[in-house]
């Protein structure tokens, strides 16, 4: 078939169905893995993009086969004592034949309308590219980046590894012990113990840059006290090792990146701390270790700015419930959020909303009053997507 009758070809845009799902993972391996045989299979590294019953990804059809395939995962973010509902979108693709149609982008819409009737809040996407921004797609979450090396990790496991401490690699037996140290991180993905063991198997972040993953527990008195899990790289992979997640008191999780320098053989180990994350990057800083600014990986959508504060409500009444009470949001027509505080009130554009709920030291114009007020319950602590739950 010509370019040209495909071009005339009208897709049917629908969520992929059971049937459908081993072509949707040819096609997604076509795009993304065929080039490079050492990678995993999406199907495998990514399954629930293709998990029989939850059926949440969509793509365009075109005579019964996926030429363009937009993944998406739903999860639950425990942020304190809330709840958000998000949505997560990756493997995104189009076969070389059926490129510059649109097809992706008309996909992405439906997408959108079928979270926002969902009652997602959030949508993360793994990548930055024009058809994102163009959908208010931005970068979000203020991060830093420490690059141990072998010196800095030995001082590091001088100051902080406390007696009585055992550091290995975690085994079979150890499932209700990572899950029950998962469970102490106050934001965090919520993770069974199921899908614990489903995604370090999986490797959704690991595989595509070609690094296995290694569980290291630390232990006292009998129990996992924190664990973390490190990217290892492939033989002759050209990549620097990355610590993907982890849980736990922060001394001994700065000791199990140590660890893995010593016990991988790796000469440096990349860490991305999130700025809620203050005892742990306090210790990685202290040890000496480099550091760079950075943003939490991918970018973000608020799907409904009313949805999502209301949410939050459960973690802004821990946090203040004077802020929370005075707090009020409305979304308007042109795409613009006025937010009422004590103080004041001040409209804001998609960006500077993302920017505002997530970053650090947001770079926007408020009233002095009206930004004071905003700071006692912004930004959202959001965990790393980057890790487990990376899609």
């Amino acid at each position: 078939m010509t370019k040209r009758e495909h071009a005339d070809q009208v897709p049917e845009i629908r969520r992929v169905r059971e049937e459908d799902m081993p072509l949707a993972v040819r096609l997604a391996d076509s795009v993304f893995r065929d080039y490079d045989p050492d990678k995993k299979s999406f199907a495998k590294s990514h399954p629930l993009l293709f998990a029989p019953g939850l059926c949440q990804s969509f793509a365009a059809f075109i005579d019964g086969r996926p030429v363009s395939f937009v993944g998406l995962v739903p999860s639950i973010v425990r942020i304190g004592s809330a709840r958000i509902h998000c949505c997560s979108i990756g493997g995104v693709c189009t076969h070389p034949d059926y490129r510059g149609r649109g097809y992706a982008g008309l996909i992405l819409q439906r997408v959108m309308d079928h979270i926002d009737r969902a009652g997602a809040s959030l949508l993360l996407v793994s990548g930055n590219r024009t058809l994102y921004q163009r959908a208010n797609c931005f970068e979000f979450g203020s991060f830093r980046n420490y690059t141990l090396d072998c010196e800095q990790s030995a001082q590091l496991m001088a100051q902080n590894l406390a007696t009585g401490i055992t550091i290995r690699e975690a085994d079979a037996a150890d499932w209700f012990g990572l899950r029950n140290a998962a469970a102490t991180r106050l934001n965090a993905f919520e993770q069974s113990l199921w899908d614990l063991a489903l995604l370090i198997e999986a490797e959704p972040a690991g595989s595509p840059m070609k690094q296995h993953h290694k569980v290291l527990a630390a232990e006292r008195d009998g129990a996992i006290r924190g664990f973390a899990v490190i990217g290892v790289p492939y033989a002759n992979a050209a990549v620097v090792p990355r610590a993907f997640e982890w849980a736990g008191e922060a001394p001994l999780v700065a000791c199990l990146f140590a660890e893995a320098l010593q016990r991988y053989n790796m000469s440096e180990l990349t860490v991305p701390v999130a700025w809620h994350e203050a005892q742990l990057s306090d210790l990685l800083a202290r040890a000496g270790i480099r550091s760079a600014e950075g943003n939490n990986v991918g970018t973000i959508h608020i799907v409904r700015p009313e949805r999502l504060i209301e949410q939050l409500q459960p973690y802004f009444q821990q946090i203040s419930t004077e802020a929370a009470g005075n707090l009020r949001i409305e979304a308007s027509e042109d795409g613009t959020t006025r937010v009422h505080v004590k103080g004041g009130a001040a409209n804001l554009d998609a960006q500077a909303l993302v920017a505002l709920m997530f970053d650090k030291e947001p770079e926007i114009d408020l009233d002095e009053d009206v930004l004071c007020s905003l700071c006692s319950l912004f930004p959202i602590p959001f965990p790393y997507t980057g890790g487990l739950n990376y899609v």
